[in-house]
């Protein structure tokens, strides 16, 4: 039903982008009273906040961890993780999982799907504990397809996405590393997030999973941006084993940054992103003191003894550096604060 004449209508205060402005629920007419001849609305002044829903955009959801090649039946262990970045819930019913290899394959989410606010979920090829490896909490079961086939009709027969890059679809050039990955579709076609990576292991052209990469491990991303995650250097090798089949990842909980060192060996922080402490893992020792900085190289926090949690507290969202010295060395590494 429109509005009454001499009454505008107007973009609720809590929409006021160029995508959710294309929401016909954003739009309400007006209550406030203006001018001389008693007409509605608020030309020129602040709309009111009527309790309006932005429209999703790149980066609300991100990609956050892939097990691309799992140990024993990857029909059924084969999973990746998402997180949601922004303060409210989001359901991912209708959304499309898109095979972003030369397969073209698609998968439309059928049933609610709810990432909470600043929460991961895992997108699994099977729910089913007992033949996954003991993926805990799987918030939603995509399927799987074996031997390829299905056309990019999302939701139709055997149209299931398939991950694991060492069975790469073959685009028909002779001589080239494949490309594959995972896309995600709102249900209006909006490109929210996309992880591309290569058949070969770390060569050319974009250079992960690295090289030596083995089946049985997911592999991790180390940053929340949408763009940051689209780099080789954001993902890293799961080492935190989970479930019942010795594997290798963190589905459903914050992830483990893990860097080799040549003084320090394997270096573990956790979690990361961070939020209120930082535990720091050495090899074969424990750290004996460490400087965090921010990004221009300002010492915002110097700890010196090993303890088993930083308090971080006192550190805004953002990227900074951590110098870890130990009797053995020192390393710097980036990490991040949620």
């Amino acid at each position: 039903m429109g509005a009454a004449s001499d009454v505008s209508y107007q973009l609720d205060a809590a929409t006021l982008d160029s995508a959710s402005n294309d929401v016909a629920a954003n739009w309400l007419p007006s209550t406030a009273i203006y001018g001389t001849d008693m007409m509605v609305g608020t030309p020129g002044t602040a709309n009111s906040n009527s309790g309006g829903t932005p429209a999703l955009g790149a980066g609300d959801i991100v990609i956050t961890e892939l097990m691309i090649d799992p140990n024993g039946s990857e029909d059924v262990r084969e999973y990746f993780e998402v997180y949601n970045t922004t303060a409210a819930a989001i359901d991912l019913m209708g959304w499309t999982i898109v095979d972003a290899s030369s397969s073209g394959r698609a998968h439309e989410i059928t049933t609610s799907t709810v990432v909470p606010a600043n929460s991961y979920a895992v997108l699994a090829a099977s729910v089913d504990a007992t033949l996954n490896g003991g993926i805990p909490a799987v918030a939603y079961e995509y399927g799987f397809d074996s031997p390829p086939g299905g056309t990019a009709t999302p939701g139709v027969g055997s149209n299931f996405p398939r991950f694991n890059n060492e069975s790469s679809f073959d685009d028909g050039t002779p001589n080239d590393n494949e490309i594959d990955g995972i896309a995600l579709l709102t249900a209006s076609g909006t490109e929210i997030d996309r992880v591309e990576y290569d058949y070969g292991y770390g060569t050319a052209p974009i250079g992960f999973p690295m090289m030596m990469f083995s089946g049985g491990g997911s592999i991790e991303s180390n940053t929340f941006d949408v763009n940051a995650n689209d780099l080789a250097a954001a993902w890293t090798a799961a080492t935190a084993t989970f479930g019942t089949a010795s594997q290798l990842g963190t589905p459903g909980t914050q992830n483990t940054l893990s860097v080799s060192s040549n003084e320090l060996g394997a270096v573990k922080l956790y979690p990361n992103p961070a939020t209120n402490f930082l535990s720091i893992e050495l090899e074969d020792e424990n750290w004996t003191s460490l400087t965090i900085y921010s990004l221009t190289g300002q010492q915002l926090i110097s700890v010196k003894e090993y303890t088993s949690r930083v308090d971080l507290s006192n550190l805004n969202t953002g990227t900074y550096f951590v110098k870890v010295n130990s009797n053995q060395g020192s390393e710097t590494i980036q990490f991040l604060v949620k």
